[in-house]
């Protein structure tokens, strides 16, 4: 009997403790699984998510450079159509496609014999000038070139190394008048700059991005020393234009594929290993309380939908529209009317050739677009805003960008370039509201950290405020812009910023400071630039942090600057610094009068402190009688 006794107390024994073992064995093995299948599913959506931006970059980048390449043919024909094209004809014109097309690294024009005469922008682009394409460093650029020559039509080369640096690649159009060869127009694009203006900042946020053409990687957005190598979810798709073909490969970033990882999905293993060692405790312990592990899982089964449900967001990409083209004669009749014109107004070229533009026009601003359409037939470029009225009577909004057209040195009339706005201008007065709300933010946040280096050195209370009061007022003294003036009054409130990494018994000591401790507060312009950087303002904020005790003898520090590469902003924050410090008592001197922290920039003008900023600044004390308060 006894031993009955003890064999049935073992047993259950064995099952206290088994059951509770089996149970949280089969709730691991369940996290294991639930884990499993939400990477799985994270997986697939990163993958789709990737796939479809792919797409639309693919798209996006084969009709971006598909409208520069036209544009290029549009400027031939253009010269065809009037062979007369001088070299300021060749620029104005150049320069019309240049800025409505961004994109090109150069807009060339290369005689028959193959030699680049003009070029645009020339700045930039000077060293090409008198550059011969048959001697060109690259052979598939010189093997490009002749086959345009020999079949007289137009050519794209291969990406080759450009000499302005990067990659990139060009379009050669031959120019053709009555059978005889005019020369050549070529548009250079540069392969990475082309992308960067085509593509919306947030593919680059979310995406590594390489581009190939063949095995030659042409473009890419992804650190060479970059340590993640999952490439796990990359798309590859094939970009084609004219007769190239390039392939893109895209990879998410960690921020999107972080939770389909085992890494980013640690918070529901340790959560399903502790519901699971509980539920064993609880089974042990209150075998007939099993109803609360059922309801816990039922909550992480709740907890599991919404996860998934909370990643299920996209972002889409909007295509540009085309720009609108049309030109005129001079008694204001069009002479050419393109397929977006005709696509935006719902005119067409066939009903409105040799009819005026005047019965578009919005009464209120007729006057003025004849008064540009008249300043344009006096040979000067124009670019406004103006209201039409479309083939269905609605009003649009048109931003234009109007030039002469020159034949023989003579106007015969404009062209214009038009896009619609309408859309545009709606959101940017949400847009508007939006930045000022922000502004106020940013404010705050200044503010906010001026106010941390005071508590650190109480001693300077007040010093950053006043810096910026006076760097500001010297500032508006030298008429910069009210962007620049803005820039400076945040670096100067914000300037001794570094200082609350200083050490306060330094910072507060009442005697004068060791070479150690000089050497440490020396540091703060750095720690100040190093903690600014990564913000953005919208001004060079750090910069002029980092550069506020520079002279321009090269005496200043951290970098020992030379006055032509110190920003004129850090100079001006640099005399503010020294007259407020001065005026102002610390704890190892008393304040000095205003008139010795003028004579102290005044004596040192052109030595440690710039001659215009110290001459403003004694100009605002001694005739505009300037003061802190």
């Amino acid at each position: 009997m006894k031993r009955s006794i003890l064999k049935s107390e073992w047993q259950v024994l064995r099952i206290k403790i088994l059951l509770p073992v089996f149970v949280c064995f089969i709730l691991v093995v369940a996290t294991v699984f639930l884990v499993n299948n939400q990477i799985e599913s994270e997986q697939k959506l990163v993958y789709q998510h990737t796939d479809t931006a792919t797409e639309q970059v693919c798209i996006r980048i084969e009709d971006f450079i598909e409208s520069r390449l036209s544009a290029v043919e549009v400027l031939a024909e253009l010269w065809v159509q009037h062979p007369d094209f001088n070299k300021k004809r060749f620029l104005q014109f150049a320069e019309l496609y240049y800025l409505n097309y961004p994109g090109f690294q150069a807009i060339n024009w290369v005689d028959p014999k193959g030699i680049i005469r003009w070029v645009y922008p020339e700045k930039s682009n000077s060293g090409a000038i008198g550059k011969d394409i048959h001697d060109y460093s690259d052979p598939e650029r010189r093997e490009s070139f002749a086959r345009v020559e020999k079949k007289q039509e137009y050519g794209i080369t291969p990406c080759m190394k450009l000499f302005q640096g990067g990659k990139g690649f060009a379009m050669d159009l031959p120019l053709i008048y009555k059978g005889k060869l005019q020369g050549y127009i070529s548009g250079v694009f540069q392969v990475k700059t082309l992308i960067e203006i085509c593509l919306a900042r947030g593919v680059f946020d979310d995406f590594w991005l390489e581009i190939y053409e063949g095995k030659e990687i042409i473009c890419r957005h992804r650190p060479d020393n970059d340590g993640d190598k999952s490439r796990k979810w990359f798309v590859e798709k094939k970009i084609s234009f004219r007769d190239k073909t390039w392939r893109i490969k895209m990879e998410p970033k960690l921020k999107l594929y972080s939770t389909a990882t085992l890494a980013g999905n640690l918070p529901l293993v340790f959560f399903g290993l502790l519901i699971s060692f509980c539920m064993g405790v609880l089974v042990y312990f209150l075998i007939q309380k099993i109803v609360l592990y059922q309801d816990s899982l039922e909550e992480l089964k709740d907890a599991e939908k919404s996860l998934v449900e909370s990643e299920k967001c996209y972002r889409t990409m909007i295509e540009n529209a085309n720009d609108m083209i049309w030109m005129l004669d001079t008694k204001g009749n069009f002479t050419f009317f393109n397929q977006q014109s005709e696509k935006v107004s719902g005119y067409k070229l066939q009903s409105e050739e040799g009819q005026s533009f005047v019965p578009m026009i919005h009464p209120d601003d007729l006057e003025m677009v004849n008064e540009v359409f008249q300043k344009t037939l006096s040979g000067e470029s124009q670019q406004y805003l103006v209201k039409i009225y479309d083939k269905k009577d609605e009003i649009l909004f048109l931003s234009v960008n109007t030039a002469p057209i020159y034949e023989k040195d003579r106007i015969v009339g404009t062209v214009s370039f038009g896009r619609d706005i309408t859309a545009q201008l709606q959101v940017e007065r949400k847009l508007e509201k939006s930045f000022e709300r922000l502004k106020k933010t940013t404010e705050g946040i200044v503010h906010a950290m001026a106010l941390t280096v005071e508590m650190k050195d109480p001693y300077t209370a007040g010093h950053q405020r006043r810096v910026a009061k006076i760097a500001c007022a010297i500032a508006n003294e030298m008429h910069l812009s009210k962007k620049r003036i803005e820039g400076i009054r945040i670096a100067a409130i914000l300037h001794d910023i570094g200082k609350i990494l200083i050490p306060s018994d330094i910072l507060n000591k009442p005697g004068r400071l060791n070479n150690a401790e000089m050497d440490r507060i020396k540091t703060h312009p750095q720690i100040g630039a190093d903690i600014l950087k990564t913000i953005e303002f919208g001004f060079p904020v750090a910069d002029i942090v980092l550069q506020h005790h520079e002279r321009v003898n090269k005496t200043g520090y951290p970098q020992n600057l030379d006055g032509k590469d110190i920003l004129l902003e850090g100079k001006i924050v640099a005399v503010a610094d020294v007259v407020e410090a001065m005026s102002s008592a610390r704890p190892y001197r008393p304040a000095y009068s205003i008139e010795k922290a003028l004579e102290e920039i005044s004596e040192n003008k052109g030595i440690l402190y710039d001659p215009l900023v110290v001459d403003a600044c004694i100009k605002l004390f001694t005739e505009k009688n300037f003061t802190f308060a």
